[in-house]
């Protein structure tokens, strides 16, 4: 892509003692990988983003997906206990969108309930044509979409199958 790190972007590693004061961010284009129990930026601004699908940490310290329009919480299968009905699956969410910290930058968010749907959510963006249909599913500035991650009981590491919802 052309992009020079130091130059173009920088890698903040989620810091451990999860301080990254958040003014920090105002003039940066953030990718934001994980869902909110494990990334903290994401965590202190997923109640205020904009998006049709909305990803926080619900009272068991876990990741809730919900779809905003329809009122839904989406189970992976490892939450609903349906393993054994058919193959094992994540969601992930693929979202971009003007930044909270500025709105001339960008917010790319790349999670999954669990880390089968962040692996999912990011080899689905890393293929061109997905990329296209996402474009061409934005509202206004933002894309907020859905991929169903299936995945072998057996290896929950790897996809089998990524498609959008």
């Amino acid at each position: 892509m052309g992009l020079r790190e130091g130059q173009d972007f920088t890698i903040h590693p989620d810091r451990p003692d999860r301080q990254l004061p958040l003014d920090e961010l105002s003039g940066l284009n953030v990718i934001l990988l994980c869902g909110p129990a494990r990334n903290a930026i994401f965590d202190k601004v997923a109640a205020i983003l904009p998006m049709r699908y909305s990803m926080t940490v619900g009272n068991d310290g876990r990741n809730v997906l919900m779809d905003r329009r329809r009122e839904q919480r989406m189970l992976s299968s490892r939450q609903a206990g349906d393993s054994a009905m058919g193959p094992a699956h994540d969601w992930g969410l693929v979202a971009s969108l003007p930044s909270p910290f500025n709105l001339g930058k960008r917010l790319v968010v790349l999670a999954g309930v669990h880390g089968t749907g962040t692996v999912g959510a990011a080899e689905f963006v890393a293929d061109l044509s997905n990329l296209r249909t996402l474009i061409g599913k934005r509202e206004g500035e933002t894309v907020s979409e859905v991929v169903r991650v299936d995945y072998d009981a057996a290896d929950i590491e790897t996809p089998t199958r990524i498609g959008l919802v």
